[in-house]
């Protein structure tokens, strides 16, 4: 896990960004997208899960799950792959008013559902696919970039 001086987080081979302001799970999407991202879909929870501890984010966040379209169905709304992750004891409880993911690092079980509506801190995952090796000065060290791997090779402003 690596984290860059602009407010990006590598952690394995995704990167992630924290957005800093409290908004309803759509307008955190928006967000992301205006960043030219989306709501995360991390590969690995707890790795995410750690890096946000260990740099001590407080918050709940927004992720880029929902039941939305189907429900009791939990999906990653970009990839449309089922989630995977530790619920919270008694979660997902909402039914049709709690659609949408929300990740507590803090709580060993960290995934919740809750209302759309709800303002939350958001984290953003941003997806670049670059062929080789990346040398950025952002990040510490050199990184073997597969087809498969998504690596950023943008430099965002620190929010």
């Amino acid at each position: 896990v690596v984290s860059s001086s602009v407010g990006l987080m590598l952690v394995g081979s995704e990167v992630f960004q924290v957005g800093n302001q409290n908004l309803s799970w759509s307008n955190a999407q928006q967000a992301c997208e205006q960043l030219s991202g989306y709501l995360a879909e991390p590969l690995n929870i707890t790795a995410l899960r750690n890096y946000i501890i260990k740099n001590k984010y407080e918050d709940a966040y927004w992720i880029g799950g929902s039941d939305q379209d189907n429900e009791g169905s939990w999906i990653w709304t970009r990839s449309g792959n089922p989630v995977i992750g530790e619920w919270v004891k008694y979660q997902p409880n909402g039914r049709r008013s709690q659609n949408c993911l929300a990740f507590h690092p803090r709580n060993l079980l960290n995934l919740s559902d809750y209302s759309c509506r709800n303002k939350l801190n958001y984290i953003c995952q941003l997806d670049f696919e670059p062929p080789g090796k990346l040398v950025s000065t952002s990040l510490p060290r050199t990184v073997d970039a597969q087809p498969h791997e998504k690596i950023v090779t943008t430099i965002l402003p620190r929010t």
